[in-house]
């Protein structure tokens, strides 16, 4: 889990590396965000092209619009990066509740958001659990590793 901000709301989130999308509950917006409208998922695909999502497991994950909200890193609000994001809204009960944020949304803020707030990575790194409250104590790396592999690797250590 993920200490963030949504539209300057503190959450916590599921930071999902295997994810190139941030979801969150089509209820659970309704209940924080009733302002902020639900757009069509036409506005994102191509004529006649009908997005379908699968969890890790291969089950559908049906979608019912999507919503663009500001998102920030950190337990607290402040000078660290923040980005505007399409969010998609599950309409399945459950997903997206925590939020999920997608791995590209993180990769985002730490490599662009890093030239302009170099604070970012100790927020990171002190926000990051387990989904159990542990914190992250991994240290059995491979020889060699983590070695930042063609400058794109992101790890904690």
């Amino acid at each position: 889990m993920i200490d963030c901000f949504f539209e300057c709301m503190p959450v916590q989130a599921l930071w999902d590396t295997g994810s190139q999308v941030t979801i969150i509950n089509e209820e659970w917006k309704n209940t924080c965000f009733p302002h902020i409208a639900t757009r069509s998922l036409s506005e994102l695909l191509d004529e006649g092209e009908t997005l379908i999502g699968r969890a890790a497991n291969q089950t559908d994950i049906p979608f019912s619009g999507w919503v663009e909200l500001k998102f920030q890193l950190g337990p607290k609000r402040g000078a660290q990066a923040q980005l505007l994001v399409p969010v998609l809204l599950s309409s399945e009960q459950g997903v997206g509740q925590p939020p999920i944020i997608g791995y590209n949304v993180i990769l985002q803020l730490v490599t662009k958001g890093m030239e302009q707030h170099s604070d970012i990575i100790p927020e990171v790194e002190r926000s990051w659990s387990w989904t159990d409250g542990s914190g992250f104590n991994y240290h059995e790396w491979a020889e060699g590793e983590p070695n930042n592999y063609n400058g794109q690797e992101l790890v904690l250590d």
